[in-house]
């Protein structure tokens, strides 16, 4: 066996000598080099020197190849040619080379497919939509579909945070086509499983990098649950004998070859397997912050104020500029002018500029929402500041008429109950829209900070803050990413992967089977997702969130000061996504450990500042349970209850001010601070 995987390494290795045009003499690397592990920072940089793949024929021909496979009874589902739906995803067999975008390729799948005409709006309609991208999601699944289950009675797949050393399946960062990386980095992964266990779904657990190339391959090495290995497809067998007649196919034996020898794996090895370019994700909106900062914005009209026993709340309008074109986001230029409205809460009395906190409301709700943080923070000499999400309040993306939260929600999502489809890039340019509008408010304050009007500025632009709730927290990561301005921020039960909140939430459960097709299975629902999340991925949190406290984005300045909740056992926002931000950021984990989170520092104790080594403060803390009353005992830990506890509200104020007042912000433990008893067992 030894010699034959040496001989074919010895095939793998000319292969790949032909194609990067290397002497003959590079020979088969030894067995024994390890693979490197892209537990770090995996994001990559928007000036990463990435360019466009070179495109992908060989200067010579492949030798075609007489190999012995597996011959188990479970195989492989893969024939992207064929009349049948898609079994693999990603696969760059449906990408074209385009030297034209960031990555060097651009989706490209056949809309004429049969199983694509005749099938559901919603996935079609996605499927229109991935053909806009210049490659596959850096959070979305691989998916991978058998003839027979693949785990259970005994047999399981690898889940957690050791999966970068799972034995049997190979997730690998190659690098780009021009700058492939010397060692492979390994990408740790978890395991969903689906359709009775025929179908794994691999989430890898922090962002690819983008516009790099990408395998994921499982070996006979991971069995099936029958304990026999996995048999390659017919069509992944012509793939890696390079005896595929489909040029398409063909393409795909030159990049098998490719990452088969820089993974140092045979070829009669291969049971499954997926090869695919990462998208390109923060480029445009990187743009469109620099010519937000070099624009002149202006007040429209007067203030609107009103006095309160604790602050003053004025409303004022200013210009502004959608970036989109109608639906998305152009070319970085704004597409047409629109007005916005923010609300102030103004300590009372104030005398000089008040530090302020931007705020970030829920889902449904609106700027309006910022008055509890108002209640907190004005007695403590802070302003609070907000303005409405698309499709939210006064936005002019809302629709005046409609009332209540579903409205708001079916705008905000993009969906449609005619056609029971979901238009994910509009949904996926509403995140980045509203981060746009923030920055431009921002900008606005930088002019001109005197928002009531009297000749005086009312907030300290020196002193500026953020924090979001659910929504905004997950709107949080691109503006913190994007702003140098912003010193020190709070992500109140936020997540990234926004296709697993809607897909693990239980308060999107009912949305979910409102929207499902007739004689559609929870299997395709489920597999639905990994496309819906790489539609979504430049504007999701996780794309923005390795640039927040390291490896910033060009221009944005020193990392702010951060705090991140969890609610335990989370309805709407839930753990998975909790987990997915908390990754991408790199906070650390605080004490207590209510559940693991993987691959992220852990902390001895609290309270802590100055962390990283850059001296911020960047912390992680779980909440189990939280006080709603004074005096009353705790309730187990919610959505909804965790950012308006007794515990919550101590932890953010004491952040926030220990900052202003030190220039270091401090993570505390609140149920310490406040005495929070355990939560009794039930019996």
């Amino acid at each position: 066996m030894l010699s034959r995987i040496s001989n074919y390494r010895i095939i793998i290795a000319c292969c790949a000598a032909m194609i990067a045009g290397c002497s003959e003499s590079s020979g088969p690397v030894a067995a024994d080099v390890q693979i490197g592990d892209s537990s770090g920072d995996s994001s990559g940089s928007p000036t990463d020197g990435s360019s466009a793949d070179a495109a992908d024929a060989a200067p010579a021909p492949l030798p075609v190849l007489s190999l012995k496979f597996c011959t188990g009874p479970t195989q492989l589902l893969y024939d992207p040619a064929g009349p049948g739906q898609v079994s693999t995803f990603p696969d760059d067999f449906h990408t074209k080379v385009d030297s034209a975008t960031a990555s060097g390729v651009h989706v490209a799948f056949d809309l004429q497919a049969p199983w694509l005409k005749n099938g559901p709006k919603i996935l079609s309609r996605a499927i229109g939509d991935l053909n806009e991208l210049d490659g596959f999601g850096t959070t979305a699944a691989v998916t991978l579909r058998f003839s027979a289950p693949i785990s259970g009675n005994g047999v399981a797949l690898p889940s957690g945070p050791t999966t970068v050393l799972a034995q049997g399946i190979v997730f690998a960062d190659l690098g780009t086509e021009l700058a492939p990386l010397a060692t492979p980095e390994r990408v740790p992964f978890e395991v969903q499983l689906t359709d009775e266990n025929k179908t794994a779904l691999l989430w890898p657990m922090r962002p690819l990098r983008p516009k790099h190339r990408h395998a994921l391959i499982w070996t006979q090495a991971q069995l099936a649950v029958d304990g026999q290995c996995v048999a390659p497809s017919p069509v992944l067998q012509q793939v890696l004998q390079n005896q595929a007649t489909d040029p398409r196919l063909n393409r795909m034996s030159y990049r098998a070859a490719s990452a088969l020898q820089a993974l140092k794996i045979a070829p009669d090895q291969v049971s499954a397997l997926a090869l695919f370019t990462t998208q390109s994700t923060v480029e445009k909106s990187v743009l469109i912050a620099k010519d937000i900062a070099g624009r002149k914005f202006s007040w429209i009209g007067p203030a609107t104020c009103q006095d309160g026993p604790l602050f003053r709340k004025c409303d004022r309008k200013f210009g502004a500029f959608d970036y989109r074109d109608g639906r998305l986001v152009a070319d970085g230029k704004p597409q047409k002018p629109w007005t916005l409205t923010l609300s102030l809460w103004l300590p009372k009395g104030a005398t000089t500029a008040a530090p302020v906190v931007i705020f970030g409301h829920g889902l449904g709700s609106g700027r309006s929402q910022g008055v509890a943080l108002a209640e907190l923070a004005a007695p403590q000499g802070l302003a609070t500041l907000g303005i409405d999400a698309p499709a939210h309040g006064d936005h002019p993306t809302s629709d005046p008429v409609a009332t209540g939260t579903l409205p708001t929600v079916i705008r905000f999502f993009g969906l449609d109950l005619g056609t029971l489809s979901v238009d994910g890039l509009k949904l996926r340019d509403h995140w980045r829209q509203a981060s746009y509008d923030k920055l431009q408010l921002v900008q606005m304050l930088l002019a001109d900070a005197d928002i009531d009007g009297d000749g005086k500025p009312d907030i300290d632009m020196q002193k500026l803050m953020y924090l979001g709730v659910s929504l905004g927290g997950i709107m949080g990561p691109e503006l913190l990413a994007l702003s140098p301005h912003i010193k020190a921020a709070v992500l109140s039960v936020p997540g990234a992967r926004v296709a697993s909140i809607i897909s693990d939430s239980t308060e999107f459960g009912p949305l979910i089977q409102l929207m499902k097709p007739e004689n559609v299975s929870e299997g395709d629902v489920i597999r639905f997702f990994p496309m819906l999340q790489t539609l979504l991925d430049a504007g999701d949190s996780a794309a923005y969130a390795p640039h927040v406290l390291t490896d910033r984005l060009a221009g944005t300045g020193a990392p702010p000061h951060l705090l991140m909740q969890m609610a335990i056992n989370d309805e709407i926002v839930p753990n998975v996504a909790n987990r997915a931000l908390a990754r991408a950021l790199g906070v650390a984990h605080a004490p207590p450990f209510f559940q693991e989170v993987g691959l992220v520092p852990k902390l001895n104790a609290l309270p802590a500042k100055a962390n990283l080594p850059g001296g911020q403060t960047a912390v992680l803390f779980q909440f189990d349970r939280a006080t709603k009353v004074k005096g009353k005992p705790p309730e187990p830990s919610s959505h909804s209850s965790v950012p308006k506890s007794l515990e919550a509200m101590a932890q953010d104020l004491h952040f926030l001010t220990s900052w202003l007042s030190t220039g270091v912000a401090e993570a505390i433990d609140p149920y310490a601070l406040l005495g929070t008893a355990a939560l009794k067992l039930t019996p």
